[in-house]
């Protein structure tokens, strides 16, 4: 059992060396706000419209409130979105920040 779960940093992402909560790893930590908005930027180019920088909607996909987007962008925003998510899962114990090229 020893190899199979080898001792690891559980601060998550491992940029810092600090814990914090869920929410502050998920969406205030700086690096993590970078490739946050890199994905915003990634999705608002491809799209071709204005998307808000909100933890509701990217973390838990609310749309704030008078937010009119078409279904077909909305498919395409929740799957990168949740491919985004994804990548941050997959790279949570590893050194650095997830890269755009993963996503």
């Amino acid at each position: 059992m020893s190899l199979m779960y080898l001792p690891y940093d559980r601060g998550g992402l491992s940029v810092v060396k600090k814990k914090g909560t869920l929410f502050h790893c998920l969406w205030q930590c700086a690096y993590i706000r970078r490739y946050w908005e890199a994905v915003r930027d990634g999705i608002q180019n491809i799209l071709c419209i204005q998307i808000p920088l909100d933890p509701k909607l990217f973390l838990l996909g609310i749309y704030p409130m008078n937010y009119k987007i078409r279904k077909r962008h909305q498919q395409f925003l929740e799957i990168g979105i949740l491919l985004a998510k994804r990548v941050i899962a997959v790279s949570w114990k590893r050194t650095g920040v997830p890269g755009m090229d993963k996503w």
